[in-house]
């Protein structure tokens, strides 16, 4: 697999476009349709050419994606089992992945992330801007252990740094010390009181949307909560979302708190 950076511009990628050619690969004709749009039909082919090659590159596990001036702009994927570390490191060193920009993880019940989370220093994506982790998709709410356990998240923030939204849906959190300077909206489910120092102490200078949602009992709720509501977090902060089985207690407090006073407040 190529480790060639991607260029950026539109004759850097026709000038990688030749090369590729050259070498006989039709990535190389796929980037060039891709830009010209001038054989719909050409393209569509050779774009499942790409997305059988994706498919041998981590197989298994692949679902919906995307490509843009033929690269990887976003990708869905999906484990039914512990997630295949070697083959997503290796994945990273492939040349239409330079680009990816839209990461998407969903699981089935039982599944593990701890081991991702904790090389995802090694499962390098430059360019990458939004990650998410979905919630199982099934029928009313599942069970705590049907979700995806998520583990000790923090190794994510050093080793994708460029992350504009992040979205954590599972069980288990360990946020760590937060670091996101490029953070815009982070979304995060089922968190329980261990999760709030870190949300208090948070580097997110940049950040503007933050959408909550707790699974604490009425008589846990406001002793736990004050320490988050104090805090004054980013100066770009807009909106704060916040879900609780306890809503009173925030619909009554978060709009005047340091928090919530002077942005959008939605209480569920």
């Amino acid at each position: 697999m190529s480790v060639t950076p991607t260029p950026d511009s539109s004759p850097a990628l026709r000038v990688l476009a030749d090369d590729l050619l050259e070498r006989g690969d039709v990535h190389g004709e796929f980037i060039l349709l891709q830009l010209d749009q001038t054989n719909p039909s050409r393209e569509l082919e050779l774009g499942d050419v790409m997305r059988a090659r994706l498919r041998k590159a981590l197989p298994g596990i692949v679902g919906d994606s995307k490509w843009e001036r033929g690269f990887l702009s976003s990708l869905r994927l999906h484990f039914d089992e512990e997630p295949p570390l070697d083959a997503l490191r290796e994945f990273t060193r492939w040349l239409p992945a330079r680009t990816l920009h839209t990461l998407t993880v969903t699981g089935i019940t039982g599944v593990d992330l701890t081991a991702l989370f904790a090389d995802t220093r090694r499962i390098r994506f430059p360019a990458l801007k939004k990650f998410s982790v979905l919630e199982i998709e099934s029928i009313g709410r599942p069970r705590q252990d049907e979700w995806l356990t998520l583990g000790n998240v923090e190794p994510l923030y050093a080793a994708w740094s460029e992350l504009e939204s992040l979205q954590l849906s599972g069980v288990g959190h360990e946020l760590g010390k937060i670091v996101m300077p490029k953070l815009k909206t982070f979304i995060a489910g089922e968190l329980q009181p261990s999760a709030i120092p870190s949300l208090v102490a948070a580097q997110w200078p940049e950040l503007e949307e933050l959408n909550l949602s707790f699974d604490l009992t009425p008589a846990e709720a406001e002793p736990v909560f004050g320490a988050l509501l104090e805090a004054k977090m980013s100066q770009t902060l807009k909106r704060v979302r916040i879900h609780s089985p306890w809503p009173e207690f925030f619909k009554a407090a978060l709009p005047r708190s340091p928090l919530g006073k002077g942005r959008t407040v939605e209480v569920e």
